[in-house]
């Protein structure tokens, strides 16, 4: 028999051979488990050529299985397809952008005629290869219970060959694959109907390790040693002694003029005791052979608006021609990386643990195994270094070439305009540098080119004003059932003109352009759909969802929705940087770039005195009668009632309608006031106006200097506050009283009419308006009572005498 049949094997090469064997049957008459595998991978076929036609079979295209000829059983082995029907060749049907934002693109591929995993990874292999950057492959796994969508993303490391693709494959129905979840496979089976490729640009998230080959210089010190270099003085040297002060005997330091910057013997002593800038011993005569080799020392010339005035100085002194480089490079767009993937001398190495900004904070990304490909300037035309600012005083003249790492603020001279020895580049499009024995350590991760060059990414941000409608439910969650949500999509330019219209009472043009970005879903799944929504309509645009005490109602039915597993989102949702405070939810992030707002942390009362307040004028807030709602949701009449129904629509809509008003003019009123000018354009960066507030003061007292006694010593500082110990200011929060009660003018009998007065923003008057003085300095500990001091004691009380 193995004879017979040898002819299938005459047509493999001899790779094919090896990796299969010979054997076509085994003992028992049956195809061998090799030769199976052969037929799963290729659906029988080699260059074209149907290996099994001979033997009158087919490759069930479902199952991979071989079967008779004329039917191909499907997975449910009920339903019969002509082989012809399934044996045409696979391609991709469709493609189509899903999400674009800032630094990365995804798009969908769906397919046709696929119906193994070989000819699934010819399809998406193919497709890397001719990307400009490079990307990574997103599988879908569909769950046979639900339908619902679950995925995995495969990195080029485990793209590297098809037999290195199925043994991942495996290793996620097993739970053995590193770095995400394994997928149960009674429940889930892999979706050969469609994938996703996602490209991320290159780039770096700036530490002080330089790209390219240079001098060497410490950071300390590196602008003052830069500038030198371009002065022609060396790294400075030596200098005469130090003078002395002539009041305080102590010795002097090197001290730079606020105005002109010039360098003078300063004495800080003296500066501290009298804090008075002025004082005469405080400035000291120095030499004029001393003042030039301090010229370029000033600390302001870190900073590179300074940095770059002195070095234009300098070249027009010296006529030198400087350019300055980000620590960085650009890579042309429409080669991208694929020369380098496909000429360099790749290679596999080990990549150390390194730190991944996710929002606000760190996570530790474990070592793992990449792919690496070694860079060079000389062999890449298509890498650029990217050019910050070029001074050039005349042609023919010495350059000098500066890289300049903008978030550690370091400068460097470049020797060689060629990456350092052993820089590459990761197949997950993160920049590295090779170590020994093929171990690699990070240094710029992809999503960062752009703040190292000082390019701003550009996308659309655009505030969804959104408010849910519930009714009561036992068997919801929380006991609230979402029936309606209602929202309103609008830009920066559009919030204003809805805010001007309604104060020109132009009801039909303002009702003209929200009819046009209000959305009223109605259903029990309405936050599923709207989730759905944002998913679906987030290319190049960040939301940013308003809503009115959503902190203490919408989010939470928003977060339930999110991380319900039984919902189909379409896409994966992912939830980061959930907030709470107390019983409050202030913010989360939707897909690493949504965030939510509440306006009623910032602002009082209810919706409907807010309108009034606010002077609300076509949009104000309606009536309902929610019992009404209840009562049909209790009949199983309310979603046939909402739908089609305009009059219930219209009073969710105007939720939605009078908070957008309600929020533009509270931004408007914060652009009126010039120290919380800058929160009118971003408003929703701070949660709550308590932390708004804190900013502002913040902002103040860290604006000038002050005589403080610090330790018992007087200082000329930035404000600064002492701390308590943990225990003192745990005992102070939970023993001290609001308001005084004591009656200073002794017992009385008062016979007339009496009233206790609430004023109006009295507390914040007192503490920020009134010419009245408050506890500041350090804090003092007693053992006795200061009668002429007010502080806190720790008190024993004696009750013995009360009856």
């Amino acid at each position: 028999m193995q004879y017979q049949y040898g002819f299938i094997f005459d047509l493999l090469p001899a790779s094919e051979k090896t990796k299969y064997g010979y054997k076509v049957f085994n003992n028992k008459g049956t195809f061998s488990t090799k030769f199976r595998k052969y037929l799963k991978d290729t659906g029988g076929f080699y260059n074209g050529v149907d290996l099994l036609e001979p033997l009158g079979k087919a490759v069930n295209p479902i199952t991979g299985n071989p079967v008779k000829r004329d039917t191909v059983y499907t997975k449910a082995g009920t339903m019969r397809k002509k082989y012809q029907e399934a044996s045409t060749t696979p391609q991709i049907q469709e493609q189509y952008v899903i999400d674009s934002f800032q630094s990365f693109v995804a798009t969908r591929y769906i397919t046709k005629n696929v119906t193994t995993l070989a000819q699934l990874f010819q399809l998406f292999t193919g497709i890397l290869d001719t990307l400009a950057q490079q990307g990574y492959v997103k599988l879908f796994f569909r769950s046979k219970i639900t339908g619902a969508f679950i995925f995995r993303s495969i990195t080029a490391i485990n793209m590297l060959d098809l037999e290195t693709f199925e043994e991942f494959v495996d290793a996620i129905f097993q739970g053995s694959n590193e770095g995400s979840d394994g997928v149960d496979a009674e429940e889930y089976e892999l979706y050969l109907d469609m994938f996703d490729i996602t490209q991320t640009l290159i780039g770096g998230d700036g530490d002080a390790l330089l790209l390219y080959k240079c001098v060497g210089i410490s950071t300390g010190t590196c602008y003052r040693d830069v500038l030198d270099h371009i002065d022609g003085l060396g790294s400075g040297g030596s200098v005469e002694d130090k003078p002395q002060c002539a009041k305080c005997d102590k010795p002097c330091v090197v001290s730079f003029g606020h105005k002109d910057g010039k360098p003078f013997w300063g004495c800080d002593m003296c500066r501290t005791i009298n804090g008075l800038k002025s004082y005469p011993s405080f400035q000291h005569e120095m030499s004029d052979e001393v003042k030039h080799i301090y010229r370029n020392a000033n600390p302001k010339n870190r900073y590179y608006d300074h940095f770059i005035k002195r070095v234009a100085v300098i070249c027009c002194d010296q006529e030198k021609n400087v350019n300055i480089y980000a620590n960085s490079f650009t890579i042309d767009k429409e080669i991208g990386t694929q020369n380098i993937r496909k000429q360099s001398a790749k290679f596999v190495g080990m990549m150390l643990e390194r730190s991944v900004r996710v929002g606000d904070n760190y996570q530790k990304i474990k070592p793992k195994k990449d792919i690496f490909y070694p860079l060079s300037l000389a062999q890449f035309p298509e890498i650029k270094m990217h050019l910050i600012d070029s001074m050039e005083c005349a042609e023919g003249l010495d350059t000098i070439d500066i890289v300049f790492d903008p978030l550690q603020q370091h400068y460097d001279i470049i020797e060689e305009r060629e990456f350092s020895d052993g820089l590459c580049l990761s197949g997950s499009s993160v920049v590295c540098q090779k170590l020994l024995n093929n171990a690699v350590a990070p240094i710029y991760q992809a999503k960062h080119l752009n703040r190292m060059t000082k390019q701003k990414q550009k996308y659309i941000r655009k505030r969804l004003i959104w408010d849910v409608e519930t009714v009561m439910d036992r068997k919801a969650k929380n006991v609230m059932m979402p029936y309606s949500v209602s929202f309103c999509e609008l830009t920066d330019n559009e919030m204003k003109r809805v805010e001007q219209l309604d104060a020109e009472k132009d009801t039909e043009k303002l009702a003209e352009l929200l009819n046009k970005r209000t959305q009223c879903i109605v259903g029990y799944d309405c936050l599923v759909k709207f989730v759905q929504w944002i998913i679906k309509n987030q290319q190049n645009t960040r939301y940013e969802l308003v809503s009115f005490n959503g902190s203490n109602f919408d989010h939470f039915l928003l977060l339930d929705t999110l991380l319900d597993s039984r919902h189909n989102f379409g896409e994966e949702a992912e939830v980061s940087n959930i907030f709470y405070n107390g019983s409050s939810i202030l913010s989360l992030k939707l897909q690493s770039r949504h965030t939510i707002f509440d306006l009623a942390r910032h602002v009082v009362g209810s919706l409907d005195s807010n309108c009034k307040g606010f002077k609300v004028n076509c949009v104000a807030k309606s009536s309902f009668d929610h019992n009404h709602a209840q009562q049909l949701h209790d009949n199983g009449e309310l979603i046939g009632f909402m739908t089609g129904n305009t009059e219930l629509i219209d009073y969710n809509n105007r939720d939605v309608w009078s908070l957008a008003v309600i929020f533009q003019r509270y931004c408007d009123a914060l652009g009126a006031t010039d120290i919380t000018k800058k929160y009118s354009e971003d408003l929703c960066s701070r949660p709550t106006v308590g932390g708004m507030v804190w900013d502002v003061m913040r902002n103040h007292w860290q604006g000038f200097d002050i005589e403080q006694t610090v330790n018992k010593k007087k200082k000329v500082q930035k404000i600064h506050f002492p701390k308590l110990d943990a225990k003192k200011y745990a005992d102070i929060l939970k023993y001290k009283t609001a308001g005084r009660v004591q009656l200073f003018n002794g017992v009385q009998r008062i016979e007339e009419k009496m009233c206790s007065k609430d004023i109006a923003s009295m507390y914040p008057y007192v503490m920020g308006c009134a010419d009245v003085y408050f506890p500041c300095g350090d804090i003092v500990e007693t053992d006795t009572f200061r009668t002429d001091k007010i502080g806190f004691y720790y008190c024993d009380i004696d009750q013995s005498i009360l009856k």
